[in-house]
């Protein structure tokens, strides 16, 4: 048996403070901020991997007969490389970390509105936990959601003499996701692109 992870912590990395977020296999990480959506992270699994080719949608994977399976996951032989991710903390930015039994049950555009509604971190996951619920509630669910409200201050962290020039220049890998919509009324904006200030950092494995 293997498991999937998704991970976040607080650096200081040449004196900026962000998020260093690691993922295996398909629990995603999202950031909510200024009305929309974003999913940080990428998943290790087949179905990615025909969206990333363009052989289907990201529509079509969501109910591909294949999409539960991955292709990394922990437990599942040795050497498994996580993706790493860099981004800077945002005040008033939601954090939110979450298994496929999230997001494989919730729409993204209800995901959305409901971390924009909710009045603090814990009301966010308790109304995530609700939607999931009344579903059918096919596969287990974990969400973490995090929110900066205040001034931060963290220890550094030891990192290799060139992290800071990795995290400011390493390209994201990935190239094809589907363009931002908007969801009509006042519902808040659901995109996929690439949010400003995301990098990822896969040195740092």
């Amino acid at each position: 048996m293997g498991t999937t992870v998704v991970a976040a912590v607080v650096v200081d990395v040449g004196g900026e403070l962000g998020w260093v977020i690691a993922n295996v296999g398909d629990s995603r990480a999202y950031s909510y901020e200024a009305g929309a959506l974003h999913q940080l992270s990428v998943d290790h699994s087949y179905v990615q991997e025909l969206v990333d080719l363009g052989t289907i949608t990201s529509a079509m994977a969501r109910v591909h007969p294949d999409r539960n399976v991955v292709t990394r996951a922990l437990g599942m032989g040795d050497g498994v490389e996580p993706d790493f991710w860099f981004r800077p903390i945002r005040m008033g930015e939601r954090l939110l970390l979450c298994s496929d039994g999230v997001y494989g049950e919730v729409p993204d555009a209800r995901i959305a509105a409901i971390l924009q509604a909710a009045g603090d971190p814990g009301d966010a996951v308790e109304r995530l936990m609700a939607e999931v619920l009344a579903g059918p509630g096919l596969d287990n669910a974990t969400a973490v959601v995090v929110e900066r409200v205040g001034e931060l201050a963290v220890e550094p962290v030891a990192a290799s003499p060139d992290a800071t020039t990795k995290e400011r220049t390493a390209p994201r890998r990935r190239q094809r996701r589907p363009r931002a919509r908007r969801v009509d009324g006042a519902s808040p904006t659901v995109s996929d692109e690439s949010p400003e200030g995301l990098i990822e950092v896969p040195e740092w494995s």
